[in-house]
């Protein structure tokens, strides 16, 4: 359940200041609030609702939407699981009045032979039919002007559009735990730039000379590292303009391995006979496979009878790539180093090594693209601040990443989703 919180006496009258500069009859009284409810359920659909339903308007501000993909998520109305712990919205979005309402709308475009709407006009559709968005409501905002307790991402979204800080307006006495989940995704988008150089340029290379390219083995005991290393993966294939889909084939516990008849009949479950090329004509699949609990022989049968099988399945003209990572967290198994002296093994993987650990002229380059991706100005000089996230980090991957999140106000609880697991659970 998501955190109270309220405005100070001080911060109401910071509040009320910023109310009355939108001026008379603009839809921004306590009563007549039509616009305010309005620009909050646009705040919350572009900052919440379309990260989590992975619709980015980074490189285009104005996507195309699928009229049918689009009624099918307003009319299912929920999103799992949920981007944090406080985000409630991201469980359900629209009000039921809204959810009737645009689903009206998205059925009379459908009869009149539509199959897509743009971005921009599906904003539209917020002003003049007047949908709102989950807890968005007349009574929350009054309650937000009286300096009422309210739920705190509704709380962070009215104070985002009279554009003030939620920080400057806060009553301390209410814990404010709540780090805006979209700092999160941006600091996350950036850090997925970043470093693996070495290994990204392997995979485009194996990528580019064949259709059907090697197993990459990544063997790394941290597993912060490991997938900071897929997701750079991830990100490089998406500047292609091409679209991923991660699937980890983990037992139920991700620290285990299926046995390769599981791993055959999960594959061969979620794509069965043509359905593996018809996902391949637009996006690249990456399998994950944890390989700790292997020997060598079972290593030598995960290539031979499930790597192999799956290649000879793909139709070449497909534009997508079925590309396979084994994961392994350096237990020392015998196959990490009599693979290198089997013939067919060495024909078929290609082991991406660790990246070099983070020194301080790594975080120099890194901060102020950080900084220019959340608008915001360093309170210090690059060099100083990265000496200072080093020595917080003390060598280990994790704490520097933590270091980064408290660096730029970002919500440690995400640390485990976003970077202990690839795809993130």
């Amino acid at each position: 359940m998501t955190n109270k919180v309220k405005a100070s006496p001080e911060g109401q009258k910071i509040i009320e200041t910023a109310r009355t500069e939108k001026g008379r009859g603009t839809g921004w009284a306590k009563e007549d609030c039509h616009q305010a409810l309005t620009d909050a359920s646009l705040y919350q659909l572009q900052n919440v609702i379309l990260p989590a339903l992975e619709i980015s308007v980074k490189d285009n501000p104005n996507p195309t939407l699928n009229l049918k993909k689009l009624k099918a998520i307003i009319d299912k109305n929920c999103i799992k699981p949920p981007i944090n712990e406080y985000s409630k919205s991201t469980l359900i979005f629209f009000t039921d009045d809204s959810q009737e309402k645009i689903l009206t709308i998205i059925n009379q475009l459908v009869s009149k032979n539509y199959t897509d709407l743009h971005l921009n006009d599906f904003y539209k559709f917020f002003d003049k039919y007047k949908l709102r968005l989950d807890r968005i409501t007349d009574r929350n905002w009054r309650d937000f002007l009286s300096g009422k307790l309210i739920d705190e991402d509704i709380f962070t979204a009215f104070c985002s559009i009279l554009g003030i800080s939620w920080q400057e307006v806060i009553a301390q006495e209410t814990p404010f735990e709540y780090k805006d989940s979209t700092n999160t995704t941006l600091l996350v988008e950036v850090l997925n730039t970043f470093n693996h150089k070495e290994q990204k340029d392997l995979v485009c290379s194996n990528l580019a000379l064949s259709h059907a390219p090697k197993a990459f083995l990544v063997i790394n005991p941290c597993s912060y590292r490991r997938t900071w290393m897929l997701r750079r993966i991830e990100y490089e294939i998406k500047t292609f303009g091409k679209e991923v889909q991660p699937e980890d084939f983990f037992s139920k516990s991700q620290y285990t391995s299926l046995s390769i008849k599981d791993l055959k009949s999960r594959f061969n479950q979620k794509y069965p006979d043509q359905s593996l090329n018809e996902v391949l004509k637009s996006k690249y699949i990456f399998l994950i496979i944890n390989v700790d609990n292997y020997n060598f022989n079972n290593f030598k049968d995960l290539i031979n009878e499930f790597w192999k099988p799956i290649l000879a399945r793909v139709n070449p003209e497909k534009p997508g790539k079925i590309l396979m990572f084994m994961i392994s967290s350096d237990q020392g198994n015998d196959w990490q180093t009599e693979w290198k002296n089997c013939d067919m093994l060495k024909d078929a993987i290609a082991e991406l090594t660790p990246a070099n650990s983070f020194k301080a002229q790594d975080l120099i380059e890194i901060l102020p693209r950080i900084a220019l991706k959340f608008d915001i100005t360093l309170t210090e000089d690059p060099a100083t601040l990265s000496q200072s996230i080093l020595e917080k980090g003390q060598g280990r991957t994790e704490e520097i990443i933590k270091a980064l999140y408290q660096q730029f106000n970002c919500k440690h609880q995400d640390l485990i989703r976003q970077w202990q697991t690839y795809p993130p659970r």
